[in-house]
Order: structure tokens, then C-alpha cells, then sequence
């Protein structure tokens, strides 16, 4: 299974996975939004601990994505 993180311009950070099936769409998992009490970083972070725990290995691939992709 793939699993990234896509970052939106306003600093939320979406992990996603691709499922192994042929065919199959990516799934949003989970969403860490970026507010006033929280910073890049911490959201960061947070995104790539959530990918680790789904399985992710390695350098976590951090994708930049625009509003219209959200």
C-alpha cells in the first residue's frame, strides 16, 4: 500500500493511502488542520507519525496539492 502526505496551502496536511487493489482510489485517511494553536511543524509531524503507524517506511513522500485538489 502507498502512503503519503498531501499539504494544502493553508498548512492542513492530509495523509492518504492507495490501496493495492488495481483500480482502486486513494482514500483520505485523516486530516490535521492547521489553526492558531498549531504550527507547520507540529502538524508535520503529527501527519508523518500517522503514516508510520499505517506502515509507511522510510522518507515519507509530502506532496503540495492547491485549494481546488481538497
Amino acid at each position: 500500500m502507498k502512503i503519503w502526505i498531501e499539504s494544502d496551502l493553508l498548512g492542513n496536511r492530509i495523509v492518504m493511502l492507495q490501496p493495492p487493489i488495481m483500480g482502486a482510489s486513494a482514500i483520505k485517511h485523516c486530516t490535521f488542520h492547521y489553526h492558531s494553536m498549531t504550527d507547520n511543524a507540529t502538524t508535520l509531524a503529527a501527519a508523518e507519525d500517522a503514516a508510520r503507524r499505517l506502515g509507511a517506511k522510510g522518507d515519507i513522500e509530502n506532496i503540495n496539492i492547491g485549494l481546488q485538489d481538497i
